[in-house]
């Protein structure tokens, strides 16, 4: 029976968004900046491609090729859309975690598109704070977990055309000071050409943890399996029409496919309070096994990398409008990789009924024609400073110096030859920007960046 007060005042949280290292008002960010809530991602698709959840996002393009064995093609800004395989030239993190590595490739199987709930995106060069991001970034955000107390069950079946077949189980409860999200799918397609049935299951648990009134923590774990992915490969494009369904023989007959295994995980301390500003530090690892057939060659790779990245924005000083932020990444990667020639299955086994799962294992190891230690190492500090003016201006400036060493070690020594060696890539990269609000919904903003 209160009648309504139409002389109140509302005044609504600030958009905040984290993709620029730290939380930050968007309005006052010179980037272009999307992003996408659980409403927009929840479609009813098959949760096979991030293309399902991101298309609808200017600027950014996914080549969703149908091949789980190459995986999709992403872009931002036309930068990534040469890549053969994965992703390059634009940065993907998950929970503050990267799924970019030291060499710069990421890998999006691994990416569990059923748990996340939040996706941001930084359209353009972003090398100032990312480094490697000649494109921009591309940050995933797991679903925030149930209410206190209770335990939230989630299953979902999903069967379609050509075989597919995806189990989800999501498991969510929230407690007084901690809170847990475990999701667990498993993935079977037989698709829609010959010689590309794929199976994957993957696990992904985030925990978030209040461990004082200033300190919060987040820990993510994450495990891929896939024991088989066929690749059919391209066809020519008379083929294409024609038989559009069909494999090469020849890649059939060298069993082209790939088998991986990846565990990745992480812990995110984020620590602020007013006399202090916030600190936010990132620990992560993660171990790779990868067996993978291509026509003329068969590589087996075994791969550890992991790393440290840190943000720290000082308490503002009352009397001046400037704010700033400094960091470091520090990266490594070790790689050992062996490479075989390919003499492809047995010919009693081609286009013979068999296991997809078996194929990989009657492929026939040639000369070994590769044996090496491959690694990287990098480390970036940045900074950026923000100022806004007496006239409502948010200038921002920054930079990174990037420094990545590529070391090969040749432990084949063909011909007596040592083959062994190392690169060194170093750049600094500026940038300046400019936001402003005439209007309080709009933001003008401009920026000049540059890309490593």
């Amino acid at each position: 029976g209160a009648s309504a007060d139409s002389t109140a005042t509302y005044t609504l949280e600030p958009h905040v968004v984290t993709t620029t290292r730290l939380p930050q008002s968007i309005d006052q960010i010179p980037y272009s900046v999307s992003e996408l809530s659980f409403d927009d991602l929840a479609t009813r698709e098959g949760g096979v491609s991030i293309d399902e959840s991101l298309r609808r996002l200017p600027g950014l393009f996914v080549s969703n090729r149908q091949n789980l064995s190459q995986g999709d093609r992403l872009s931002i800004r036309g930068i990534g859309s040469r890549t053969s395989f994965g992703v390059r030239g634009v940065r993907v993190l998950l929970d503050h975690i990267p799924l970019t590595m030291p060499d710069g490739q990421s890998q999006l199987n691994n990416v569990d598109l059923s748990s996340v709930g939040r996706v941001e995106v930084l359209r353009g060069a972003t090398s100032a704070l990312y480094g490697n991001a000649a494109g921009g970034v591309v940050h995933l955000h797991t679903r925030n977990t149930g209410r206190n107390g209770t335990l939230e069950i989630e299953p979902r079946l999903l069967f379609g055309s050509y075989g597919l077949a995806k189990w989800q189980l999501g498991l969510r409860r929230g407690f007084a000071n901690h809170a847990l999200v475990i999701n667990a799918n498993r993935l079977e397609r037989d698709g829609y050409r010959d010689h590309a049935e794929s199976r994957s299951v993957n696990l992904n648990a985030v925990g978030r943890h209040r461990l004082g009134p200033h300190l919060d923590a987040t820990t993510v774990l994450n495990l891929y399996d896939a024991p088989y992915l066929l690749n059919p490969s391209s066809l020519a494009r008379a083929d294409a029409d024609a038989t559009p369904r069909t494999a090469r023989l020849f890649v059939r007959a060298q069993g082209a496919a790939k088998k991986a295994r990846q565990l990745q995980g992480g812990t995110t301390v984020e620590y602020g309070r007013p006399e202090f500003g916030r600190l936010l530090v990132t620990a992560y690892g993660l171990t790779r096994s990868l067996a993978n057939p291509i026509p003329g060659r068969i590589i087996e790779l075994e791969r550890s990398a992991g790393g440290l990245r840190s943000a720290f924005k000082p308490r503002q000083i009352r009397t001046l409008p400037i704010q700033a932020t400094i960091g470091i990444d520090l990266e490594a990667q070790s790689d050992d990789r062996q490479e075989f020639g390919n003499d492809g299955l047995p010919d009693e086994l081609i286009d013979v009924p068999l296991d997809a799962g078996d194929v990989i294992d009657h492929v026939v190891y040639g000369d070994r024609q590769l044996d090496q230690q491959e690694s990287v190492l990098g480390f970036g500090p940045f900074y950026e400073i923000q100022w806004v003016t007496a006239g409502g201006v948010t200038i921002t400036t920054g930079g990174r110096y990037d420094r990545y060493r590529f070391d090969v070690k040749d432990r084949m020594l063909s011909a007596g030859v040592d083959r062994s060696g190392s690169r060194t890539l170093s750049r600094f990269s500026p940038m300046v920007g400019a936001a402003f609000n005439p209007l309080p919904h709009v933001t003008l903003f401009g920026n000049y960046t540059s890309a490593f």
